[in-house]
């Protein structure tokens, strides 16, 4: 962890840095409260500072005070650090915003305890932080998928004859005969998108600079089966897409694209889960769409052996869809041993109420998600997966969530 660390006693300081440094902590030192101040501005500061109280320029008071007023800061974790140990003292620096205060001379057990406490506490904010973010996210993906669903309802016609789709199944996607472009031009035409093609000789997905990718995968659970859809388009094609949507309501933006991109591939990724499930076949929508740059460093792809393609094209260019299916393996992990390439093929219960389930079957265990296993199993624990692709797993570690961060969680066990 990162800690700011602010005191004009030069020894006190440099036994504190120490003793954070030997802790595996980035340290960064500031010899007053004027530097604190500047540091404290930037826009990269540490989430947490320890502040000594009397210094010169800003005392730590003053620095906390500070903090609290800028949006940018209002969320740190702030230690006052002073000799200053009266009642009268702490209650005067936890009033002017320090989460907690520490004594001089530094009792260094007290201080562990107390770090692996606002560690926590910073971790509860960072995910909270994130859960707001996605929820706002999905309201907005909310409102949109509403205009996209208008659109295609409006120019979907009701009579459509239902053999077009009967006897489909996961393998019916890869042929000239399957249920795939039906479904997909039901979706695509209201948008003024035709779509033609079939089944490809399988390659490697090809992204040039300022390409957008729209992708989601989803998963045969009873056929272990994965089939990674891929809704590709060029500068051009994705802005006129969003233009299709959303008309100029809403001034040009990157993020905007992104999101029409990534809603419009929900709808076919729901149409052909919907399609398939009405032949009774059981699936889940592992991931739902994420979207991946064009341009990336590690732009390159490559497919394990297995894999097949179905692609298809639009008229007027600029927008490709590619399905690449392939069998998913089905293997018995210990819980320390999962990570975010595995998919939960049968529902976890809790092993305090036995009738509650902890995760459903279909769940992709990102990292609060194996946390949540590892808080309640045993760690060697056998947990049923299926394991997503390679193909799958460098998409996700490249992809932006619409409206978050890297999607992709890094496991830190």
């Amino acid at each position: 962890m990162r800690i700011l660390i602010a005191d004009d006693d030069a020894t006190a300081r440099l036994l504190l840095e120490r003793t954070l440094v030997k802790w595996g902590h980035e340290v960064q030192i500031c010899c007053d409260g004027t530097e604190a101040a500047a540091a404290l501005r930037q826009p990269d500061c540490p989430r947490l500072a320890i502040l000594d109280w009397m210094m010169p320029g800003h005392s730590g008071v003053e620095l906390c005070q500070m903090i609290r007023r800028r949006k940018e800061t209002a969320g740190m974790y702030v230690f006052i650090f002073s000799a200053r140990a009266r009642k009268e003292d702490i209650i005067e620096g936890i009033n002017a915003g320090a989460d907690d205060y520490l004594t001089k001379p530094l009792d260094l057990a007290e201080l562990q305890a107390r770090l692996r406490t606002a560690e926590r506490i910073l971790r509860l904010h960072a995910e909270l932080e994130e859960y707001v973010n996605e929820l706002e996210s999905a309201l907005r993906r909310h409102n949109l998928l509403g205009e996209i669903l208008g659109r295609v309802t409006r120019g979907t016609s009701t009579s459509a004859a239902p053999s077009e789709t009967t006897g489909c199944d996961p393998d019916c996607l890869f042929r000239a005969s399957g249920c795939m472009l039906p479904v997909l031009r039901d979706v695509f035409e209201p948008l003024g998108i035709q779509l033609n093609g079939g089944p490809a000789a399988s390659a490697s997905p090809a992204i040039p600079t300022g390409t957008l990718v729209a992708w989601s995968t989803l998963l045969s659970l009873s056929q272990n089966r994965e089939v990674t859809l891929m809704f590709q388009a060029s500068e051009a094609a994705a802005e006129q897409l969003r233009r299709t949507v959303l008309g100029t309501k809403l001034s040009p933006s990157h993020a905007h694209v992104r999101e029409v991109l990534a809603e419009v591939l929900n709808l076919a990724t729901a149409r052909l889960k919907v399609t398939l499930e009405n032949q009774g076949h059981e699936l889940t929508v592992a991931v739902p769409a994420k979207v991946y740059e064009g341009g990336r460093a590690r732009d390159a792809f490559v497919l394990p052996p297995g894999m097949s393609l179905c692609r298809l094209v639009s008229e007027p260019p600029g927008l490709e869809f590619r399905a690449y299916q392939h069998p998913t393996p089905r293997l018995d992990v210990a819980v320390q041993r999962l990570n975010s390439a595995h998919v939960l093929a049968d529902t976890i219960w809790s092993p305090d109420f036995p009738d509650v389930p902890l995760l459903t079957r279909g769940t992709w265990l990102q990292v609060r998600y194996q946390a949540k296993l590892l808080q309640k199993l045993p760690k060697t624990q056998p947990v049923a997966v299926l394991e997503l692709s390679s193909l799958v797993q460098r998409l996700a570690e490249g992809s932006h969530p619409v409206g978050g961060a890297q999607v992709m969680e890094t496991d830190h066990r």
